[in-house]
């Protein structure tokens, strides 16, 4: 039994019916490299059963009398994987809209809390998709935020994988079996216990962010850079992805990219970073597709980026650990070069302005409020809709960057040829362009709403037309 962060809990307070905190991963294989041709949904059950002893899939979330303490992961004493593992067929006719309804359908629906929170879905009709391999399946992967995060996600999908096509073989049985659920009396006694302790690491994370913190509002009323008085920063423009969620309904859409030919771009400004690159591709999409509305700013947008904070050496670490920076995106500037080397900038001074900060990541903030704080405080908060009246740190856009594997991964001996994902939004945050890379690809998908991106096939050919522009630009400049 193992207590939810207090990190982790925050995603599961915030959450909505219209804003269901969960994202869908799909991975598409090569059934042609594995004996026996495209996996059956039992040998996929079976595949995933042998790892199950490897990772923290048997947890399902038991909350504590009155909320008087943060839920509890316990082992699922009723666990049965055929429950998380299910074959879907896509709509007719099965085609590359229907592969997106699919992903869509899945990031709508919410979790039973009573069980596990994940789930695999097979999927094998794709020939009907021409960027796919002819015979290849689909694995969609539904797992919740307060479990995992993109670091930690990546880290399953490793787990379920080999780098070796062949690498498939017996693994011993399972000795598991579940440990006893605690009654809640239980629960209800230890909560005067977690209590005390979190309210002694606030004092003891109080003594060591205050000199901090005095150093950074000093900083913020001392001289500018140029001598005279700070002056004000210019207000962060808000846009049609800065609106409260109208309702749990989701659009997706992914594109692949040349991973070389990203590289190549970034040696066109000194220190520039594939992460730098690929944030100046959304920059220039983002701009088309506003300025194709008449709704570009004046003013560069402000997007949120989601940092892990992770320790290197964590690799069995599970939940999530993140960092939240801010970072201007110069969406009005009309040359794409500029717009990467003001980025690049603008990128690492948000990075040194979180290392002075002295704050590891948003759980050990969030690890020291009161125990119940969050849901009385966040519950009311996501349904009032006051969100939309109050000034935001950002332009309605997060931006997520998760480098994936560099090297083919095998899963049963089936090649995995591709990797895109789904995430989930939440009010005033109506947009998540979600960037990752593998082999020799950088695979870029984003989630957003009908109403805010009632086109998505237009916002995807923004997010190609600034990738040409920014490569023909590089290798001008």
């Amino acid at each position: 039994m193992e207590q939810l962060a207090g990190g982790d809990h925050l995603w599961f307070a915030i959450e909505t019916e219209r804003a269901p905190l969960h994202f869908v991963g799909a991975a598409i294989y090569d059934s042609s490299t594995r004996d026996g041709g495209a996996i059956g949904v039992d040998e996929l059950a079976a595949t995933v059963g042998r790892s199950l002893d490897r990772l923290p899939l048997r947890k399902k979330l038991v909350t504590v009398p009155w909320r008087l303490d943060r839920p509890y992961w316990v082992d699922a004493d009723n666990f049965d994987i055929r429950d998380h593992v299910r074959e879907r067929t896509l709509r007719p006719p099965g085609d590359r809209a229907a592969f997106l309804a699919a992903m869509t359908d899945l990031l709508e629906a919410p979790f039973d809390r009573s069980r596990p929170l994940w789930e695999m879905n097979l999927i094998s009709d794709l020939d009907g998709i021409d960027e796919f391999p002819k015979g290849s399946f689909a694995v969609l992967v539904r797992v919740h935020h307060g479990q995992f995060d993109g670091t930690t996600a990546l880290r399953l999908l490793n787990a379920l994988h080999s780098d070796r096509p062949d690498a498939v073989g017996d693994v011993a049985p399972s000795s598991w079996s579940p440990e006893r659920t605690p009654s809640g009396m239980e629960l209800v006694l230890r909560a005067p216990w977690n209590l005390g302790e979190r309210l002694w690491r606030t004092v003891t994370v109080t003594r060591t962010l205050a000199p901090t913190l005095a150093r950074r509002i000093t900083r913020r009323r001392g001289p500018s850079r140029s001598g005279g008085a700070s002056s004000a920063r210019s207000p962060i423009p808000r846009t049609r992805f800065s609106s409260r969620l109208a309702s749990h309904e989701r659009v997706f859409e992914f594109l692949h990219l040349p991973l070389d030919e990203v590289q190549e771009i970034r040696t066109a400004v000194d220190g520039a970073t594939v992460n730098d690159v690929a944030s100046t591709i959304a920059a220039g999409a983002l701009r088309r597709y506003l300025q194709s509305l008449d709704e570009l700013p004046d003013e560069p947008l402000v997007v949120m980026m989601p940092v892990s904070a992770h320790a290197p050496d964590s690799q069995d670490e599970i939940g999530t650990r993140i960092s939240l920076m801010t970072a201007t995106i110069h969406t009005e500037l009309p040359d794409p070069v500029e717009r990467l080397r003001r980025g690049q900038r603008a990128s690492s001074r948000s990075k040194q302005a979180g290392r002075e900060a002295g704050v590891a990541n948003v759980a050990d903030l969030v690890d020291l409020l009161p125990t119940n704080a969050l849901d009385l405080a966040f519950e009311p908060l996501m349904q009032s809709g006051i969100t939309e009246a109050v000034p935001l740190p950002f332009s309605g856009i997060a931006l997520t960057n998760v480098p994936g594997p560099r090297e083919p991964l095998y899963f049963d001996g089936a090649r995995m040829v591709t990797l895109v994902g789904a995430t989930f939004l939440v009010d005033v945050m109506g947009l998540v362009i979600a960037i990752t890379s593998y082999c020799d690809e950088l695979l870029v998908a984003f989630t957003s709403t009908p109403e805010a991106v009632p086109d998505p096939a237009v916002l995807a050919d923004c997010f190609r037309d600034s990738f040409e522009e920014l490569r023909a630009a590089a290798a001008l400049d």
